[in-house]
């Protein structure tokens, strides 16, 4: 998880370029492809899929949410050896108990 200012956002689409930007970054080989939104908590979730090829020659896939919270944007993201698919739907189940504290 990453946490940054959210720069007065409350809604993640204003953020979701330059979010998806960073996430790529440093792999110019990276895939990224926009996923479906999810609820965290009552907040909206951007997601996005990133398939690369580790520095082992292995390939990885990441799921990524951002997501406003008060004054904060929030990066989450799980990355697994492609093929593990059952850590994807863990992730999202445990997104499903997520809760902001005050």
């Amino acid at each position: 998880m990453e946490t940054q200012s959210s720069y007065g956002y409350t809604d993640p689409n204003d953020l979701k370029d330059n979010w998806k930007k960073a996430l790529v970054s440093s792999d110019t080989g990276a895939e990224i492809t926009d996923g479906a939104n999810i609820t965290i908590d009552g907040q909206t979730a951007l997601s996005v899929d990133i398939a690369r090829t580790n520095d082992n020659d292995v390939k990885v896939q990441q799921r990524s949410y951002l997501v406003i919270n008060g004054d904060k944007g929030y990066s989450l993201t799980v990355s697994l050896k492609d093929g593990d698919s059952d850590v994807l739907d863990k992730f999202d189940e445990m997104l499903t108990t997520w809760r902001w504290a005050e």
